[in-house]
């Protein structure tokens, strides 16, 4: 019997294995977002998803960074990239509309924190996560007032 529930038993994604599904998805919305925009925004929509691609290679180098990144993995990240994504499609449903500066301008704070994390994963400086971090959090309560 124990046989065949090994045979039938679901296999469990490794925290590495989940921490890439986040990331890859967070990089697809990026670049969906930037085919939806037109310049220059598409281009800041693009180096986002490089962005998040160089921070996928370091924890792929180095996965113990994933505990000090886990809150960027798999919050900040998905929600970063949610963002850009519905701004675009707004953006492009009514392109006569010019783009909200104060958007844009949180998604280059968002590109810097996300290239922050990633420096720091690659320096070893887990000191530096947590400072992104916390630049992370007041991101976000400024997108939430």
């Amino acid at each position: 019997m124990n046989f065949l529930a090994n045979i039938f038993r679901r296999k469990r994604k490794t925290r590495l294995e989940t921490a890439l599904e986040h990331m890859d998805g967070a990089t697809e919305r990026f670049r969906i977002a930037a085919e939806m925009s037109v310049q220059p925004h598409a281009r800041l929509f693009w180096d986002l998803a490089a962005a998040s691609v160089d921070l996928r290679a370091q924890v792929v180098s180095d996965p113990g960074c994933i505990s000090s990144l886990r809150r960027i993995i798999f919050f900040y990240l998905p929600t970063m990239s949610d963002l850009c994504h519905r701004w675009a499609r707004l953006s492009q449903a009514d392109p006569l509309r010019p783009p909200d500066e104060t958007a844009i301008a949180d998604f280059r704070g968002y590109l810097e924190l996300i290239q922050a994390a990633s420096d720091a994963c690659r320096m070893r400086h887990y000191d530096d996560l947590h400072l992104t971090m916390e630049a992370f959090d007041e991101q976000l309560q400024r997108l939430s007032v």
